[in-house]
């Protein structure tokens, strides 16, 4: 190889480690803006949330006020609770058409829905992140308990009498993420029923590989993206493993992610999956 060949080599692995330093920098410093897009209540959606009939809970974390919305059905009888998180550009609001709708279809069933708002969205203090996030929530199922049912046991535990006989969570992309992280945190605790996940994904590194073709090539990533680590096979290995075996569990899978399929079914769950859907 003569000199200039070896300068040219020596230009294009400069040029290649500068290029991979930059990615590697990116990918560290805009996690959150590449992961979530907060959305705030502007006036004409907060007019258009008139229509619509829910109460609003009100509670603190460290990162500041909060709020999520509650829609109580008007049925009586044995009540379920479902606990709802959106995707990174969602609002807990806009899952009330899909509630209202659930509520004339099915009025033979008491189904109260507790709509999670993340910290930085709507008008919530803070920065989404797996830690707040989970703190939201859990902060959100305890707001409900002292502002609606006067500090009540909501979950059934024994002979005692309680608000709600089961809860079920339902989730959409990063909302699953998040309320499998809640129920691997609460299993045990909480009488959970049904686990829906709508258009899950494996882990945020998974994605960065898939949407950036280049992280591929970037060592530790998965280091890279521990801020913000929504890692769902891990949590539903942690998930199986604290759950009691005579607990009736249904996760619906709405995309094909196989390796969720087959950790799941080795369990004997029950294992709703939608053809052809992806992320």
């Amino acid at each position: 190889m003569n000199k200039e060949s070896s300068k040219a080599v020596i230009k294009l692995a400069g040029i290649a480690v500068l290029g991979a330093a930059a990615l590697i920098g990116g990918i560290a410093s805009l996690q959150s803006y590449m992961i979530y897009m907060p959305r705030q209540y502007s006036d004409d959606y907060v007019r258009w949330l008139k229509r619509f009939s829910f109460a609003t809970l009100q509670y603190t974390l460290t990162e500041g006020h909060q709020s999520s919305l509650f829609v109580k059905s008007r049925w009586d009888g044995p009540r379920q609770l479902y606990l709802v998180c959106g995707g990174n550009a969602a609002l807990g609001a806009d899952w009330l058409p899909f509630v209202t709708q659930f509520a004339n279809e099915h009025n033979d069933r008491a189904v109260d829905f507790l709509l999670v708002d993340y910290p930085g969205y709507g008008g919530n203090a803070g920065s989404p992140c797996p830690d707040s996030v989970l703190r939201a929530m859990k902060a959100a199922v305890n707001a409900l308990a002292l502002q609606h049912h006067g500090s009540a046991e909501l979950f059934s535990s024994g002979h005692n009498r309680a608000v709600y006989s089961e809860m079920n969570l339902l989730g959409h992309s990063l909302g699953a993420a998040a309320i499998l992280r809640f129920a691997s945190a609460q299993a045990g605790t909480v009488p959970l029923r049904r686990i829906i996940l709508v258009s899950p994904f494996t882990s945020i590194a998974d994605m960065a590989r898939s949407i950036i073709p280049l992280a591929h090539w970037v060592p530790g990533l998965d280091l890279l993206t521990r801020r913000h680590k929504w890692d769902n096979r891990a949590q539903i290995a942690a998930l199986i493993d604290k759950l009691a075996k005579n607990e009736s569990f249904i996760a619906h899978l709405l995309g094909e992610y196989a390796r969720f399929n087959a950790g799941l079914r080795s369990v004997r769950r029950e294992i709703y999956s939608a053809a052809h859907t992806s992320h």
